[in-house]
C-alpha cells in the first residue's frame, strides 16, 4: 500500500490533492491548520472540516486516513507531525508541502512577526520535513517523492506579495537542491506552481472565477483536482525521470497577455 502525508490537506488545493491520491490508492495522513487562529470558533471550524473530509475519503476510495492538526510556527510540531504519521502508516512514500499562510500587503505596513510566521510555515516547515522524509525514505530504502506546492507568484512579482512570493521562490530553488541531493537514492522531488485555482466553495465566489477564467487563454480558472492530477502524475512511474524540477500548472495565464493586467488592476483598486 502507498502513503502519502500532505500538509494543509483539509480544503482548497490540499483537499484535491488528498482526494486524487486517495482515488490512486494511497493511504492518507494530512494537517490542517493550528497556531494561527482568530479564534476557538475557527479552529472547531478546520477540526470539523478534516474529521469530514476523513470519513470521506475513507467512505469513497476504501483507503486509510487520518488528520492532526499542526501548528507549523513551532519546530518541534513539525517533526510530531512527521512522528505521528509513520506510527498510523508505517512508512511514508510521499510528503506533499501544500500548507500555506500569506498576508498580502506593502513591505513597509508589513510587521516582523508576520515576517516570522509566512517563513514558518512556507520554507522553514517545507525544509524541515523534506529533512525528515529523506531520512526516514533512506533507512527504510524507499524510492519516494517529495512534492512542493510553490506559486506563479514565485516567478512573477506584484506589489503586495513580497514575503509570500519571495518564500515560494526560495521553496522551488531548494527543491532543485533536495532532488540533486537525494537523487542517487532513488528519491525525486519536484515542485508545482498553481495559478488561479477555485480553492473557495462559496458560492459568492464564482463570478469573481468566472471573471477571472474569462482572461485566461484556456477560458477557466484551475481546480484543486487539476494540482492533484499533476501530483499524482509526478508521483507515479510515469514521470520517473522528471525530479528537480518545478511544473506550472495556470492554464498558460503567467505567458498569456490578460491576466496579468486584470490582477494588477484588481490590487492597485
Amino acid at each position: 500500500m502507498k502513503t502519502a502525508l500532505v500538509t494543509g490537506g483539509n480544503r482548497g488545493i490540499g483537499e484535491g490533492i488528498c482526494r486524487v491520491l486517495a482515488e490512486r490508492g494511497y493511504d492518507i495522513f494530512f494537517t490542517y491548520k493550528g497556531g494561527i487562529y482568530d479564534g476557538e470558533e475557527q479552529f472547531r471550524n478546520e477540526m470539523e472540516k478534516a474529521e469530514a473530509l476523513v470519513q470521506s475519503i475513507c467512505n469513497e476510495y476504501n483507503v486509510k486516513c487520518f488528520c492532526k492538526e499542526a501548528d507549523f510556527t513551532k519546530e518541534e510540531d513539525v517533526e510530531k507531525i512527521f512522528q505521528t504519521a509513520v506510527e498510523k502508516m508505517g512508512e511514508i512514500h510521499v510528503l506533499v508541502n501544500n500548507a500555506g499562510y500569506g498576508i498580502e500587503g506593502k513591505l513597509r505596513d508589513t510587521k516582523s512577526e508576520d515576517i516570522d510566521k509566512e517563513y514558518f510555515v512556507l520554507l522553514r516547515t517545507p525544509l524541515l520535513l523534506m529533512k525528515h522524509a529523506a531520512n526516514h525514505m533512506i533507512e527504510k530504502e524507499i524510492r519516494g517523492c517529495m512534492v512542493n506546492i510553490g506559486s506563479v507568484r514565485a516567478s512573477r512579482a506584484f506589489p503586495i506579495d513580497c514575503i509570500y512570493g519571495s518564500l515560494k521562490a526560495g521553496l522551488e530553488r531548494a527543491t532543485q537542491s533536495v532532488a540533486l541531493e537525494l537523487g542517487p537514492y532513488g528519491i525525486r522531488v519536484n515542485a508545482i506552481e498553481p495559478g488561479c485555482i477555485q480553492v473557495s466553495p462559496l458560492k459568492e465566489m464564482v463570478p469573481f472565477y468566472e471573471n477571472m477564467g474569462r482572461n485566461i487563454p484556456i477560458e477557466r480558472t484551475g481546480t484543486p483536482r487539476d494540482i492533484g492530477n499533476t501530483v499524482a502524475f509526478l508521483c507515479s512511474d510515469d514521470a520517473s525521470y522528471i525530479t528537480g524540477q518545478t511544473i506550472r500548472v495556470d492554464g498558460v495565464s503567467c505567458i498569456g497577455t490578460g491576466i496579468i493586467p486584470l490582477i494588477v488592476s484588481m490590487i492597485a483598486g
